[in-house]
């Protein structure tokens, strides 16, 4: 018996067996193709749940922390204007070295109009030091109030430009 010969006595079954392997395979390569897919999405999503985490605990809440003493200090040279019992020499020294690198890491926000901003915020605690805390006659407490005022002000624009950002 020939080839020829037992292919056209058996065509439907060999039809059949062909559909049935070519099923199998194109079923096996969709399936592995979906596995593939899923993992590179799940490889995409933990990437950026990684980045996500980075940015609140290196960069956000560094920076949120950062306002929220610097405000404290603020306070507390407009209230050692109006009382010489506050001591700030302590947290003065420790705070200034820790704005270097909050600033750093505004910057790497990207954002210009927020970098403005924090410049701004850290250049008014020398005029509420100098109003508030001058002992040569020129202390003015209505002005360091206001530049207090500024502060906060400037802080709850920073924390919204942030809140933009991300």
């Amino acid at each position: 018996m020939e080839i020829s010969e037992l292919i056209k006595n058996n065509f439907p079954a060999i039809i059949a067996l062909t559909g049935t392997l070519l099923g199998v395979l194109i079923t096996q390569l969709f399936n592995w193709l979906n596995k593939r897919s899923e993992f590179y999405h799940q490889h995409k999503l933990k990437k950026t749940d990684q980045q996500i985490v980075f940015e609140n605990n290196e960069v956000i809440k560094p920076v949120l922390d950062f306002l929220k003493k610097e405000l404290c200090l603020i306070t507390k040279i407009y209230q050692k204007g109006l009382n010489k019992e506050v001591s700030i020499e302590d947290e003065l020294s420790e705070h200034i070295l820790e704005m270097s690198m909050v600033g750093a890491r505004i910057r790497i926000l990207g954002n210009n109009i927020l970098n403005k901003k924090y410049e701004e915020f850290t250049k008014l605690r020398i005029p509420i030091s100098f109003d508030s805390l001058n002992e040569e006659g020129n202390k003015d407490i209505n002005t360091a109030f206001e530049n207090m005022k500024k502060a906060e002000l400037l802080a709850s624009e920073i924390i919204s430009e942030i809140k933009k950002s991300t």
